[in-house]
Formats: C-alpha cells, sequence, structure tokens
C-alpha cells in the first residue's frame, strides 16, 4: 500500500517463447534455404477428397507440412527445431503508477510472446495486487481513518494530529462535537491515475468517553454535572429538588 502513495518500480523475470536468435523466426539452419514444398507443390493448400454418404466430398485445407507457406526449409535451424520461436528469460523494469488501485492491469506493448515465423510480438499484461494497510482504509483515491478524541476535547474543542499518507495533519475539532461525525481533508487522498489530482482524506471522530475515572477526575465530573444541574446519578434535578 504504501508503495502506491508514490508510485514504484519493479523487477520482472519472465521466461517466454521470443523469436529465435539462430534463424530470426525463418525456421532456416544458416548456410541453408527454404525450398517447395512437395506435398502441396508450393500452393500452401492441400485438396482432401472424403468419401460419405452423399457421395466423394472435396475440401481444400491448409497443408500439414508447411503450414500454409508453400515452402519448407531445406535444412531445419537447431536451435528452434523449425518452430521460429525459442524460449528465453528476460528481466524487465515495470513502473507501478502512483494511486493506482488492487485489481488493475498494465500493459507493457511488445513485451508478450514472440510472434510465429518472426512476427511481431504480443503484449504483457501485468495484473496488480494492493495489500491493505491497517492504518488506512481505502475507497478508490479516498482515504478513511478513525481518530478518539477524549470527551473533553469533544466539548470544549481542539486541534490534533492527524496521519495522512502524506504526513501528519492538523485537524481543528470544533467545540461540541459528536462522536461519529466526519470531517474532510481535502487533496490529502492518493493520487488519481492519469491525473495531477488527488482523493480526499476522511477523518471519522470518535469520542473515547472513560470507563474509570481517578478520584480528582470525579470530583471534576461532579462538579461539572452540578453546574449543569444534575444530581450525582446524572438526572435533571427537578423545581422541588
Amino acid at each position: 500500500f504504501k508503495e502506491v502513495i508514490n508510485g514504484a518500480t519493479r523487477e520482472l523475470e519472465i521466461t517466454k517463447p521470443v523469436v529465435c536468435d539462430t534463424c530470426e523466426g525463418r525456421k532456416v539452419a544458416p548456410g541453408s534455404k527454404m525450398k517447395m514444398c512437395s506435398a502441396c507443390s508450393g500452393s500452401g493448400q492441400v485438396r482432401k477428397v472424403q468419401n460419405t454418404i452423399l457421395g466423394q466430398v472435396s475440401t481444400v485445407g491448409v497443408c500439414d507440412s508447411c503450414q500454409g507457406a508453400g515452402e519448407i526449409p531445406e535444412k531445419v535451424c537447431e536451435t528452434c527445431n523449425g518452430t521460429s520461436r525459442m524460449k528465453k528469460t528476460e528481466k524487465l523494469s515495470i513502473k507501478i503508477p502512483a494511486g493506482i488501485d488492487n485489481g488493475s492491469t498494465i500493459r507493457l506493448s511488445g513485451k508478450g510472446e514472440g510472434g510465429v515465423n518472426g512476427g511481431p510480438a504480443g503484449d504483457l499484461y501485468v495484473h496488480i495486487q494492493v495489500k491493505s494497510d491497517p492504518a488506512f482504509k481505502r475507497n478508490g483515491s479516498d482515504i478513511y481513518t478513525i481518530e478518539k478524541i477524549h470527551i473533553v476535547q469533544a466539548v470544549m474543542g481542539a486541534e490534533i494530529d492527524v496521519k495522512t499518507v502524506h504526513g501528519d495533519v492538523k485537524l481543528k475539532i470544533p467545540t461540541g462535537t459528536e462522536s461519529h461525525k466526519m470531517f474532510k481533508l481535502s487533496g490529502y487522498g492518493l493520487s488519481k491515475p492519469g491525473s495531477s489530482k488527488k482523493g480526499d482524506h476522511f477523518v471519522e471522530v470518535h469520542v473515547d468517553v472513560p470507563k474509570k475515572l481517578s478520584k480528582k477526575e470525579k470530583e471534576l465530573y461532579e462538579k461539572l454535572a452540578e453546574e449543569g444541574g444534575l444530581d450525582s446519578q446524572g438526572k435533571k434535578k427537578g423545581f422541588f429538588s
């Protein structure tokens, strides 16, 4: 996930069929040449006659000897055994763009398997899997986090530090903030692929209510309750009280 913030470069090693280095995809051994295919007399096609219940049926198909080329090597290339391709291991450098999402695909043009009979190479498709991060929840280019604040900060307001993918940012908590209130830090999300813009960072505030109080804290809360017109059980005092 952290590599997605600014992008990354990965080295990839793959083994794939490529155009034969020896014959350059021509299937012919060095010093030899092509000759006319005797099976199809150079036409690349052969006529076949089949006996059916309706009589003889004549069909034309690709010559099995020359695969439709009309010619065959005088001597087959020993490196590729006349297939025009050979196995080769290559190292590739792949640039992972900033902000790429899980499940995205990167296409490397011309880095796929070599073409048959010396034809052009295909493309290589790299599927990206982005690992999740325990600190940040992602939705596209937007980031979501939860920040716990003290009840006093919620009541009186405060300024807290929020950890974003671009570093710490100050967030102002207004007076009387309720728990689960959402704040937006514009432009502090991930880069949007193909754009110079960035997503946003959303902060959900959870008010942390203390479960245990010290003697001093209890005294302060009791005074606060008294100021708010509450009794020791937190109930609103009536007129007769």
